[in-house]
């Protein structure tokens, strides 16, 4: 598990390494027919170890079948976001009877009730948090806080529906949330209250 503001490296058994982003746990279990890793909460990369015992990360939504491969697994409320760097993963979900094929530099979005298409994207941009960045286009700005929220204690709210929905592009480093928040906040104009140590409001 992997604290609030506090990224972990954690090599398993066979080898492979899991890089956990801030706020995020799995549990693992290995047998010689299968490796299982369950992504509890939070985003994580594998880095997994080539074998003949397929490799599984498990989520609510689906899950992601490899065998040799580097990709990003991230959890968005009940769903699931996958990006391939290396290798392929083959994706099982929304009651799909054929799995979603991923190619490197592709991503999909999944849930227990559907699996979109895959798309191409910038897997730079799209694992930068790996070395601390954090990087969104056009993005709902409640996913965005909730990113900034892994990575300092406490909740951070966002009352009215259109300020949550409101898309935002940019970048910003992770060391600070603070100055990450001022910085959504020059962007987008919303106004800040800090209630408490552990609380913030953004309203417009």
């Amino acid at each position: 598990m992997a604290r609030k503001g506090e990224r972990r490296d954690v090599t398993l058994a066979d080898g492979s390494r899991v890089l956990l982003d801030a706020d995020s746990a799995f549990s693992v279990e290995v047998t010689p027919q299968l490796r299982r890793v369950h992504l509890l909460r939070g985003a994580a990369f594998f880095d997994v170890t080539p074998s003949q015992t397929p490799f599984v990360v498990a989520t609510a939504a689906g899950d992601v079948r490899v065998l040799g491969t580097q990709f990003d697994v991230r959890l968005i409320d009940d769903a699931a976001l996958v990006t391939l760097a290396k290798g392929s993963v083959a994706v099982t979900a929304g009651g799909a009877v054929t799995p979603a094929m991923l190619k490197p530099g592709q991503q999909v979005w999944f849930s227990a009730t559907v699996t979109h298409a895959p798309v191409s994207v910038n897997v730079a941009d799209e694992m930068a948090w790996r070395e601390g960045c954090y990087i969104f286009y056009r993005a709902r700005l409640a996913d965005v806080v909730r990113e900034v929220e892994r990575y300092r204690p406490g909740r951070i709210l966002i009352p009215a529906s259109a300020l949550a929905n409101e898309r935002v592009t940019g970048s910003f480093s992770l060391a600070d949330s603070d100055v990450a928040l001022v910085s959504l906040q020059a962007s987008v104009g919303f106004q800040m209250r800090k209630v408490t140590e552990r609380l913030v409001i953004l309203y417009p």
